[in-house]
């Protein structure tokens, strides 16, 4: 239901605008009968919602983003829905994969309302993002879908959250920001980038 549409275009993830659709139609038969993948694939994406939730506020207070509380409200609403439903979810319960399904299409009317993809994508997706890039400096290739990899992402940014909470003074560490060479990139992703 969102307004933006991340695709990966040659060996790159590039977010497009979007139209958003005119309507969503679900048949909860149909989703409770999606591979086991499938449904994980979507939970991880929705509780991949706490950390970009966190990323967009951590921005607003340290730039100045614009932050919505509202619709960081309803995210949060639709996250803890899911999150009671996990359980029923493991069973493919047509209530708790409805919930869900519900989840997904708030995340995407949050983001139309915010006109981007903040308020449901911080860096879980960014990280979701590279793997998918599949760059040359990674050994290993990770067939997993891309919510499997949002929710692995969650767990990589959540575990850098705690180190960096345990930092007593930050300021050693903040430095205007200067763009990283491309020199940079290319070694990670090789040549793709010519």
């Amino acid at each position: 239901a969102s307004s933006v549409s991340p695709v990966l275009q040659d060996g790159m993830k590039i977010t497009y605008e979007a139209t958003h659709p005119e309507a969503v139609l679900s048949s909860p038969a149909i989703l409770c009968s999606a591979p086991q993948n499938m449904v994980a694939a979507g939970l991880g994406d929705m509780l991949g919602k706490h950390t970009a939730l966190l990323d967009w506020k951590l921005s607003a207070i340290a730039t100045g983003e614009s932050f919505c509380e509202g619709i960081a409200g309803m995210m949060r609403e639709a996250v803890e829905i899911c999150e009671r439903n996990a359980e029923g979810l493991s069973r493919r319960e047509g209530a708790a994969v409805s919930e869900l399904t519900q989840g997904l299409v708030l995340s995407g009317l949050a983001m139309q309302m915010m006109g981007n993809s903040r308020p449901a994508s911080g860096a879980e997706h960014h990280i979701s993002h590279m793997i998918e890039m599949e760059p040359e400096a990674f050994p290993v290739k990770f067939p997993a879908m891309h919510g499997e990899k949002t929710g692995v992402g969650s767990l990589i940014a959540v575990r850098e959250y705690k180190r960096l909470a345990k930092i007593e003074d930050i300021t050693p560490y903040i430095t205007d920001y200067a763009p990283i060479p491309e020199e940079h990139f290319r070694k990670f992703f090789g040549e793709r980038l010519a």
